[in-house]
This record gives C-alpha cells, structure tokens and sequence, in this order.
C-alpha cells in the first residue's frame, strides 16, 4: 500500500517537471505510482512513454 503523502510528492514533482496533471484514468495507484517513477527516471511524460495514447480513445 502507498501512503497518500508518498503519492502527493510523487505527483506535484511529475506536474512541476512536465506541467500537467498526471492522467489517472481509472489505474490502480501502485500503477500511477509506477508510470510517474518511470516518467521521472526517463525525462518523458506519460504520453510520450505511450502509456496513455488518446489516439485509441477519441
């Protein structure tokens, strides 16, 4: 389980380093947690990564 404070951090130094909210749409927050740490690691955005490709969606 990840403490709510953990994620807070997580999620403001993803919106300070890419600008935008972090697109959560329905995913578990261990994933949440696991794309924003991979984002962070890599210098890329979630959609740039591919991981949420709004293409397929609209």
């Amino acid at each position: 389980m990840i403490s709510e404070s953990i994620m807070e951090k997580l999620e403001n130094e993803y919106i300070a380093r890419f600008g935008d909210l972090f697109p959560n749409m329905g995913i578990s927050r261990e994933y949440e947690k696991e794309i924003i740490l991979t984002c962070l690691d890599k210098g890329k955005d979630a959609y740039e990564l591919g991981y949420f490709d709004l293409e397929k969606y609209y």
